[in-house]
Order: structure tokens, then C-alpha cells, then sequence
């Protein structure tokens, strides 16, 4: 593997796991084959476009799910993983936009376009679509 290993994580959500997974990444790769945006960013820059960059030239995607990932919400209290602009789902999104077909069906053409849902569950059991 050549390219970079990209940390998908919600900020506040077992912070300690996602820095100590980091940390680890870091005695067995590269500084430069590792992305994580607190550390990766320098102020300044376009934070999205800087996002969807480095989501795009990733060979793997770690998404840290914690305990309050599929539940937590906004200042306004809607469910984070429902806003189309959230930055944890953009990068999961891309990702799987740009490297699978998610899709049981055989092709017969090579021109498709993919489409991905997000589907979650809440730990109370109501499935939700994002």
C-alpha cells in the first residue's frame, strides 16, 4: 500500500480511543501516510477541499465509531448523521462513492453511476437513512 490511512471519527465521541489509535498508527506508518484533520489542516486552508482530497487519495478509511456516533446531535438538537453537510458522513460518502459499487447485480456496462445509502440505527432500534 502506497497511499494514505484517513481517521474518520465525530469529535467528542471517545476522543481517548480515536488518539490512541492514532498514536499506534504512527509507530507502525509513516507520518505522511497518516490522516487525521486536527492534525493534517494547517490553518488557513479550505478545510473541505482539504477533506475530499485526502478522502479521495486514501487506500483505507478508519471510521471510529463511538458510543453517541449515530445519535449525536447539533446545537439545534437534529441528529447529526442526517445533515447532508456533516463531515463524518461526507467522508464515509465519498469513500464508498469512489471505490465500490454497492450493488449485488451483475454489470453488463461498464457506465453506472453508484449510489450509496447510509443506513444507521439508533441504539434504540429505529433504523434511520442518511
Amino acid at each position: 500500500m502506497t497511499g494514505k490511512i484517513f481517521i474518520n471519527y465525530r469529535r467528542g465521541d471517545d476522543p481517548g480511543f480515536t488518539g490512541r489509535l492514532f498514536d499506534r498508527l504512527q509507530e507502525a506508518f509513516e507520518p505522511e501516510r497518516l490522516f487525521m484533520d486536527v492534525d493534517n489542516i494547517d490553518p488557513g486552508l479550505d478545510f473541505v477541499k482539504v477533506l475530499k482530497e485526502q478522502v479521495a487519495q486514501c487506500d483505507v478509511l478508519i471510521s471510529i465509531i463511538g458510543r453517541n456516533w449515530i445519535d449525536a446531535s447539533d446545537e439545534n438538537g437534529a441528529r447529526r448523521l442526517d445533515n447532508p453537510t456533516d463531515f463524518v458522513r461526507i467522508e464515509i460518502k465519498d469513500k464508498l462513492l469512489n471505490c465500490i459499487t454497492v450493488d449485488s447485480k451483475p454489470r453488463t456496462s461498464t457506465a453506472h453511476t453508484n449510489t450509496v445509502t447510509i443506513k444507521a440505527t439508533t441504539t434504540k432500534g429505529k433504523p434511520h437513512s442518511a
